[in-house]
């Protein structure tokens, strides 16, 4: 092998196409590998449901913190959510990035 083909760049494959589809998998690995590749945070699936709404859904905490760590609109929406599921951590976690 020469040094040339040695030194080709390596292509990340993301294991999902979306944001949305790796937070409904609970994939947070993923979640990163996606934002690493520059996908929209807040880009919503067909049913207008954005990632963050997803991660509240299905009480997920860690799924919650982590996007808004990298820059999910905490939304009005994803409060209401949090609120009818009676989850106090994701609801704090929402305040304290400001939804109201």
């Amino acid at each position: 092998m020469t040094a040339e083909l040695a030194a080709e760049p390596k292509i990340a494959t993301p294991k999902y196409n979306d944001i949305l589809t790796a937070v409904l998998r609970s994939d947070k690995d993923a979640v990163r590998q996606l934002l690493a590749l520059g996908r929209w945070i807040d880009k919503p699936g067909s049913s207008g449901m954005t990632p963050l709404m997803a991660a509240v859904m299905n009480r997920d905490a860690q799924m919650v913190q982590l996007l808004l760590e990298q820059g999910a609109e905490a939304s009005t929406q994803a409060l209401k959510l949090a609120r009818k599921n009676k989850d106090v951590a994701t609801v704090l976690l929402l305040e304290q990035h400001g939804a109201r």
